[in-house]
Formats: structure tokens, C-alpha cells, sequence
């Protein structure tokens, strides 16, 4: 089974072990506009955003530090897209949803890990 991993084309991060398995969701956003005249109107009815939640439990601090590294400075944060290959080898074109890792110590040396990619 191969395991997941995040490439851009400035850098790569592949993880030991894979995520939790998933659970998709889909969040209807609805964009709106105030017009000059104070008239609230809807752009698109149904906007999307197709959330993908990864978690890993006990991640080792080294993988940790690899994604911290590749979060801030590779992909910029938010900002540039990338490629996430899942456990079934299909390459997802995503970006990081949050402006944050979620990263709590579970014990010596390893650490709970969760993150939100946004699939494009």
C-alpha cells in the first residue's frame, strides 16, 4: 500500500503511516453581495467547498517538523496549491484550508496532527 504524501514542485513531504480514514464533507456557502443602493443579492446558489479532514495520531516529531516545514515555507501557508496522493494512489490537487496544523503533544516524541486540505 503506498503511503500519502504532499509534492509541490519546491518540495515533498511523505508520511511513515497514513492518515485516519476520512470522513468527507460538503459545506454549501452561499456568496453574497451588498449593492451600492444597500441591496443584498446572491452570486452562486451553491457555492462549495469540498473539505478533506487528515488526522494522524502519534505522528513522530520529526514528520511533524517535515509538515510544519513544507506548510510554512514551502507551500506558503493558504496560498499555493499542491498535490495530496492518498493511500489508494490517487493525487488529489488541494490546498491547506486553515491557516493553522492542529499539532497536540500525545506523548514523548510523537504528536496528534490535524489539518483540513481544500480540494480544488
Amino acid at each position: 500500500m503506498p503511503m500519502p504524501r504532499f509534492d509541490h514542485t519546491s518540495g515533498s513531504v511523505a508520511f511513515s503511516r497514513a492518515p485516519e480514514r476520512p470522513q468527507r464533507s460538503l459545506e454549501l456557502i452561499q456568496a453574497e453581495t451588498v449593492s451600492a443602493g444597500g441591496v443584498r443579492f446572491g452570486h452562486h446558489v451553491y457555492d462549495t467547498d469540498d473539505l478533506l479532514p487528515l488526522r494522524w495520531r502519534g505522528m513522530s516529531e520529526t514528520e511533524a517538523a517535515e509538515l510544519e516545514t513544507f506548510f510554512r515555507g514551502t507551500v506558503n501557508g493558504m496560498a499555493e496549491p499542491f498535490v495530496y496522493t492518498d493511500v489508494d494512489a490517487i493525487a488529489h490537487t488541494v490546498r491547506f484550508a486553515t491557516p493553522i496544523i492542529d499539532s497536540v503533544d500525545r506523548v514523548y516524541g510523537r504528536r496528534d496532527i490535524s489539518l483540513q486540505l481544500l480540494i480544488l
